[in-house]
């Protein structure tokens, strides 16, 4: 990277500069061993999610956002069809 580069994209801070490129390196690494992952959520009602990298799941948001999906169905299972398309959901039953 030259001087300019650093400059303009890191304000000259060469550390954070490397960093973020070593970041950048270890998401095309999972990219290429196949170490992406998602979740599906099944029941009344569905949800799923992929293109979450790594092997850290808790790092990488995969199980936070699993977990506020099963949350959010467990919550919701009053709802009524009409109810369910305004908050988002499908697939629930009457």
């Amino acid at each position: 990277m030259d001087c300019e580069t650093l400059n303009a994209d890191y304000n000259g801070d060469r550390d954070h500069a490397i960093r973020v490129m070593a970041a950048d390196v270890q998401v095309y690494d999972d990219y290429l061993t196949g170490s992406v992952y998602g979740y599906i959520v099944e029941g009344p009602a569905s949800d799923s999610c992929w293109g979450y990298y790594g092997y850290n799941h808790r790092q990488s948001g995969l199980l936070n956002t699993a977990e506020s999906a099963i949350d959010c169905f467990a919550d919701r299972p009053y709802l009524d069809p009409v109810q369910a398309v305004v908050h988002g959901l499908t697939d629930i039953p009457a």
